[in-house]
């Protein structure tokens, strides 16, 4: 081996060992994983940790240490789904006759099933409808009475209510009727069983919510200041009026603030659009964003507007599922906006993730201290490793110019 060759290979062996110290600290935030046992866990993500990680969670990693090397774990976040059974059916009657219009639906199976969605051609109805079962069609037993279903559609709404949602019922035969003189022309219809896998939701309980009434502009503006950053995805609107409405509404969250002369200046992004109604519930789910300010507009039309005394907002519980590697000291690590999503081999394999994995608990949240920017310092500051190192070259220089001189 030649010396030039030596010195190269010394030279990259320091630098490997500076970018392997350096290679957890452009993130900001460091947090113990304690009572790693096996080989998948759980570990749930707290509501503090969103105000300093990307929206979409990219800068997030797990990272391991034993007494041979630092690695990385890999992790997926973990994705509830709402599963949608929908069943086979054949429309055997659609007759009518004074009091409205009847359409009878034949299951084909043995089968259980919770919603009923309808489409009509028509676009403008207001229907109180009754759903009912049974295993003949003789004999029916009510499952829905008064159940309201409408349609408006003009210059300023397009809004749909023509879903039926009901307990779990097992009949042969349903029977849907509509009451009118008007056929409803009767598009298509989905039979089906949701079956929902609850997701579970982090509510922010400090929020102070200001309204304000624009006559000008018929709108009533809702502003939402929580106390710290949040992941929010869901509202829950608390409506103290005891009458019929819809509200068209929009959800902004707040994307930049500028500090001018005049005060503060807010920039804000819509985030979602929908319907405010007195039919169902009044929770709305939206593409999680992290904010600490929220602002909603809530168009009124000529009505009065609506007492909304409350609003509930609540982010999606995110869960990492991880696959960690033997013994060793575990950190989760976030707070590099710079980062991308790590990329897994475990993204292509969910399904042989275990279904009852143990929960992790994390530990105490402390900030990576960062090096103060300094002058370029000598790589040995003391003098007699320097002289130490070079009479090492000039030994092997030597050596290596007598076996040349040898061989010759």
């Amino acid at each position: 081996m030649r010396a030039s060759n030596l010195i190269v290979l010394l030279l990259i062996f320091m630098c490997s060992i500076t970018l392997s110290r350096a290679q957890w600290h452009d993130y900001q935030y460091i947090r113990p994983l304690t009572d790693v046992t096996g080989q998948w866990h759980a570990i749930k993500l707290p509501k503090d940790i969103y105000g300093k990680v990307t929206n979409d969670l990219e800068d997030i990693r797990i990272i391991g240490i034993n007494e041979k090397d630092t690695f990385e774990i890999p992790f997926l976040i973990d994705r509830p789904k709402t599963e949608k059974k929908e069943v086979a059916f054949d429309i055997i009657n659609k007759t009518s006759n004074a009091a409205g219009f009847y359409y009878t639906f034949s299951l084909k199976g043995d089968t259980v099933i919770n919603h009923l969605s309808l489409r009509f051609q028509l676009t403008n109805f207001d229907w109180k409808v009754k759903l009912e079962g049974g295993n003949g069609l003789d004999e029916w037993y009510t499952i829905l009475d008064d159940y309201r279903i409408l349609s408006i559609k003009n210059n300023v709404t397009d809004y749909r209510f023509t879903e039926l949602r009901f307990p779990e019922a097992r009949f042969r035969y349903f029977r849907l009727f509509i009451p009118g003189k008007r056929e409803p022309e009767l598009e298509s219809a989905v039979l089906a069983k949701n079956e929902a896998l609850k997701k579970a939701y982090d509510l922010y309980d400090e929020i102070i919510l200001n309204t304000v009434i624009d006559k000008d502009k018929k709108q009533t503006l809702l502003t939402l200041d929580l106390a710290n950053p949040g992941r929010i995805s869901y509202l829950k609107f608390d409506v103290e009026d005891d009458i019929d409405y819809y509200r068209p509404f929009i959800v902004k969250y707040l994307e930049d603030s500028i500090h001018t002369e005049k005060g503060w200046k807010y920039r804000y992004r819509s985030v979602y659009q929908g319907t405010l109604s007195s039919l169902g519930e009044r929770k709305f789910f939206f593409p999680a964003q992290t904010t600490q300010k929220l602002q909603v507009s809530v168009t009124n039309f000529d009505n009065q507007p609506l007492t909304i005394t409350s609003i509930e907002a609540g982010g999606e519980v995110k869960k990492l599922l991880a696959r960690f590697n033997g013994p060793g000291e575990y950190y989760l690590v976030y707070g590099n906006r710079k980062a991308r999503k790590g990329s897994y081999d475990i993204e292509n394999f969910r399904s042989n993730i275990p279904s009852d994995i143990t929960k992790l608990s994390l530990g105490e949240e402390k900030k990576i201290m960062k090096a103060v920017a300094q002058p370029p310092s000598p790589l040995f500051e003391n003098p007699i490793w320097l002289w130490a190192v070079m009479l090492v070259i000039i030994a092997l220089l030597v050596l290596f110019s007598m076996r040349m001189l040898k061989s010759k």
